[in-house]
């Protein structure tokens, strides 16, 4: 029965990277968990997902302490192009969504990853409440510390 269960929660998140990753351009996809662990991933050809995953988390690490002196709240997304590559770091609820690309794939990639973000909230959000609790806790404290 563990099992079963096991390959459904894989199936959802498979599903919204096979969305990504069906579309022409796109090499690869992956969602990473805080600890810079690859949870799904699929992709054509060379693409590495545990590559990605682990420097995308220490990208993420450095972005959050430099960038709140710009912006605020913290980076939900994050695109860099460059002249051949295309990749773009979401946020997905608690977890990261990176898609690897070329460059000349059009924007509208934008909506898929947009529509994958949806995707992997929603499940997390159903299948996973007493992850986000300590998270909806911290945001909670933080209310009282400040009225």
């Amino acid at each position: 029965m563990g099992r079963a269960k096991t390959a459904v929660v894989k199936n959802k998140f498979q599903a919204a990277l096979d969305y990504l990753t069906e579309y022409a351009g796109v090499r690869g996809a992956v969602i990473v968990d805080s600890e810079g662990l690859a949870i799904a991933s699929g992709g054509h050809g060379k693409f590495d997902a545990n590559k990605h995953a682990a420097i995308v988390v220490q990208l993420e690490s450095v972005l959050n302490q430099a960038l709140p002196q710009l912006v605020t709240p913290g980076v939900e997304w994050l695109t860099i192009k460059t002249g051949d590559d295309w990749l773009t770091v979401a946020r997905a609820s608690t977890l990261l969504l990176v898609v690897a690309a070329d460059r000349n794939v059009d924007d509208l990639l934008n909506i898929r990853i947009t529509r994958s973000i949806d995707m992997i909230s929603s499940h997390v959000k159903q299948r996973y409440p007493y992850y986000l609790a300590p998270l909806k806790k911290a945001a909670r404290e933080m209310e009282e510390i400040n009225v």
